[in-house]
């Protein structure tokens, strides 16, 4: 049996939050983005959780230069997308 190579720590990924709106009611999900340096990627969060719904990388993973991402119901189904 071989014993696995050294391990490579993975880079420390920075996201940001944005306000879209002012808004009374709590959205149900919200999105977030890669500041510029960092791995890019973007991911939607659950507003009841705090948790990722998913995340995903749009311009590969070699891409650092950041990514704006914004949630909305762009296909009216009422559920929330990542833009």
């Amino acid at each position: 049996m071989t014993s696995p190579g050294p391990r490579r720590s993975r880079p420390f990924t920075r996201l940001s939050l944005e306000a879209l709106e002012v808004r009374s009611v709590p959205a149900a999900a919200w999105a977030v983005g890669a500041a510029p340096g960092s791995p890019g990627t973007a991911a939607l969060i659950d507003g009841s959780t705090g948790q990722p719904r998913f995340t995903v990388a749009p311009f590969g993973d070699g891409f650092t230069g950041g990514v704006s991402a914004a949630a909305g119901d762009v296909t009216g189904d009422a559920v929330p997308d990542l833009v």
